[in-house]
């Protein structure tokens, strides 16, 4: 069997998209109130493109500070919180009566209930990241109660709130079917389109970019008329939605294609679940979204790895079918939650003396497919990619280089391209010569699609570095034993140190990562609070140490278990 038969075959066994979205239920407008009490203000909204995900809430802004009230939306209990340096920081989640829950994330503090609770935990467990499950009756909350202050802890690029609302399946919901939605009479963006061919060849013709200009009510390409060298087609939009009274832009709510007047592919934001948020790179052009600055390229055609249950009203999986030798009318509505649309029609049609797509004879080692376990097998590569890891089929390409640097202890592979994203991990093998005293720090080196070497850690054994990854690009096999860096920025041994909240230290490791910290204050555990992206560490001044002359002592450990340690006496 060939390539091409064999992508004919994966064409008609997935002729129609698994995976629809359900219908939605009837939700409650008027029960919930603000979780703030400044008027609503976003810097993001639900189901806006971000890196490896869908966003999952609304991002409202807190006027650029740290410490606004966060009050509950509703009565209900906490059922959970949360405490992390990365992901939602600091976050609080409030079931209610009506089974929803409402998510508030990157909290400065909680209130002294809660923090009660978490520093019980923390301290139960010696560790600053804490996941706190609780039942139903222990901490019962009321609407408009103040649950904590707005921060800007784990992920967060700036001070914000994240707010969320969940199904009890755990499905994030559009919070704006909820009342929550902002004054916005400006219709979406509208930049360019891109073309696929969907015949069987595929992979033999590069996509095509075409720009489009506003004509009256709607953006047309320049050509009454595309003529296309394929006899099925894909398109993909590059749209983005603004609103009113704001610089920020935002995703769009829906994407709907007719074909001489029927519906053959919708996309909707209303809800995401979270076994779903990496469909993001199959539902994108996504090595476009990672090289031009997220610029996003929504697909409105659905390729056989992606999953999402976002669609609706799927015909032949969003193709257009140019086989009649017909011009087609080809319509896409991208509109906003508050109805505000925009208009692409193109003119399309089949011609085989075209040279609309141009050829693509990119070089190839094997064709990797979907819903097949691919295998590729060399002496000092080993690679294993399961099917619903890729999108579509693909061709893998492998090269193979000599380090020219010291400190790599294998050969460097370049597979594919680093800004191809996979849906989910696979196994990789590299043949690495490293000396006994030096296999415990082992680490398998990426590098990303800026051309930084980033650490997948993985394990050495048996002459191999094994690692699961989720990305192609290149990779190597180096070593990592420089310890981690500690060091003070407000903290002094000269001064006393009683009247400062916290004691802050920069720490940071260069390249495994770092597993684990503990600080001691006269050889007893103490909390100290981990900011990842400001790699800093902040000491918590509990006002229980005696004026005086102490002891600190600070060890943290990277991922090959490099241990740095910071000790110092301190006037109290």
């Amino acid at each position: 069997m060939n390539w091409i038969t064999l992508l004919l075959f994966t064409v008609f066994a997935n002729q129609s998209h698994p995976n629809v979205e359900e219908p939605l239920p009837v939700f409650p407008k008027n029960e919930f109130r603000s979780p703030l009490d400044i008027p609503i203000a976003l810097t993001g909204n639900f189901g806006e493109t971000r890196k490896n995900h869908f966003h999952m809430g609304l991002d409202m802004k807190t006027n650029e500070r740290e410490g606004l009230n966060v009050y509950a939306i509703g009565d209900g209990y906490i059922s959970r919180i949360g405490v992390s340096p990365f992901g939602y920081g600091n976050a609080v989640y409030i079931t209610h009566p009506n089974g929803y829950t409402s998510v508030y994330g990157h909290l400065q503090q909680f209130n002294s209930r809660l923090t009660q609770e978490v520093r019980k935990e923390q301290y139960s467990k010696k560790s600053f990241a804490v996941d706190i499950t609780f039942p139903k009756n222990k901490l019962i909350v009321k609407k408009g109660e103040v649950i904590a202050l707005s921060g800007n802890t784990g992920g967060s690029g700036g001070p914000h709130l994240h707010f969320e609302i969940r199904d009890a399946q755990e499905r994030t919901i559009n919070p704006y079917h909820f009342g929550f939605a902002v004054k916005d009479d400006v219709a979406p963006v509208v930049n360019a389109v891109e073309f696929f061919s969907q015949d069987a060849d595929f992979l033999d013709k590069d996509k095509k970019r075409v720009a489009l200009k506003k004509e009256g009510d709607a953006f047309v390409s320049t050509d009454s008329i595309l003529k296309i060298n394929a006899s099925e087609l894909g398109i993909a939009v590059n749209s983005f939605d603004r609103m009113t009274n704001s610089t920020n832009s935002f995703g769009v709510y829906s994407i709907t294609l007719t074909d001489n007047g029927k519906d053959i592919f919708s996309f909707k934001n209303d809800r995401h679940s979270f076994d779903e948020k990496r469909m993001i790179i199959a539902h994108l052009d996504y090595p476009v979204f990672l090289n031009e600055g997220f610029r996003a390229f929504h697909k409105c055609f659905v390729e056989p790895g992606n999953k999402l249950s976002a669609y609706s009203a799927v015909q032949n999986n969003g193709k257009v079918n140019l086989a009649d030798g017909q011009v087609h009318q080809l319509t896409v509505t991208i509109a906003d939650f508050s109805n505000n649309k925009s208009f692409i029609r193109l003119n399309v049609a089949k011609d085989t003396t075209s040279d609309f797509f141009k050829p693509n004879n990119d070089p190839f080692n094997i064709l990797l497919k979907n819903n097949f376990l691919n295998v590729y097998n060399t002496d000092s590569l080993k690679l294993s990619i399961p099917g619903d890891c890729i999108i579509n089929t693909t061709k893998l390409n492998v090269e193979k280089k000599d380090a020219k640097t010291s400190g790599i202890f294998s050969a460097v592979y370049s597979i594919n391209e680093s800004f191809e994203h996979l849906l989910d991990a696979f196994t990789i093998k590299i043949k690495a010569v490293i000396p006994s005293f030096l296999q415990s720090k082992a680490v398998l080196l990426w590098r990303d699609e800026k051309g930084k070497t980033v650490s997948k850690n993985g394990m050495y054994e048996s002459g191999f570095m094994h690692g699961n990854v989720r990305e192609f690009g290149t990779y190597y096999v180096g070593v990592d034993t420089v310890p981690p860096v500690i060091r003070p920025v407000s903290f002094s041994a000269a001064k006393p140190m009683h009247t400062s909240k916290k004691w802050i230290f920069s720490m940071s490791d260069a390249l495994s990562g770092i597993k684990k910290y503990d600080v001691f204050i006269d050889g007893e555990w103490t909390l100290a609070e981990f900011d990842a992206k400001f790699a800093s560490l902040a000491v918590i001044n509990e006002n229980k140490w005696t004026l005086g002359e102490h002891q600190i002592r600070i060890v943290v450990t990277d991922e090959r278990d490099n241990e740095k340690v910071y000790a110092s006496k301190f006037m109290y």
